[in-house]
């Protein structure tokens, strides 16, 4: 087992215990190994700016290339995002995502969730359908498939993107 704990710490986290592996860093920027009980060893070269941009996970399949949580009613309002520049509002349940940093070609996956409100036994059938895959932004759809596919907009959208 392990953890990658992609956030600093102003000191070394618990041991990660028998059988474990962890990966941190600290406020010093500066990335550490730790396995088992043993003492955290310094991976030499390797800071926490090289985890957490875009373009270094550009080797990477296996992180989120993108992600986003948003405000799709009325003023549009990113809540919180990952290499997201921007949502653009097209009309009544359509959006692009843009990227800050772009995707390498457009073969990724897109794929997200929407819901009206908190109550999750009533958005049961809610869609979020990707629509256009480009390298520096993905446009989505979401709505109620309530048999004519409405498209409406969503106080709660949240859009992952994982490829090269």
């Amino acid at each position: 087992m392990s953890n990658l704990i992609f956030h600093q710490q102003g000191s070394s986290p618990a041991p990660a215990g028998a059988g474990y592996s962890q990966l941190y860093a600290k406020t010093n920027g500066v990335v550490y190994q730790q396995v088992g009980t043993n003492t955290e060893v310094d991976i030499t070269g390797l800071a926490m700016s090289d985890i957490t941009s875009a373009s270094s996970l550009s080797g990477s399949n296996v992180c989120a290339k993108a992600w986003v949580n948003f405000n799709g009613t009325s003023t549009l309002a990113i809540r919180a995002s990952y290499n997201v520049a921007s949502v653009t509002d097209n009309g009544t349940g359509d959006y692009t995502v843009n990227f800050a940093t772009a995707m390498a070609n457009d073969d990724y996956v897109a794929c997200g969730e929407n819901a009206r409100s908190s109550n999750i036994t009533t958005d049961m059938n809610r869609q979020t359908l990707t629509h256009t895959y480009g390298t520096g932004a993905v446009s989505i759809k979401t709505g109620y498939p309530d048999g004519i596919n409405t498209l409406q907009d969503s106080p709660h959208t949240t859009v992952v993107v994982f490829g090269s």
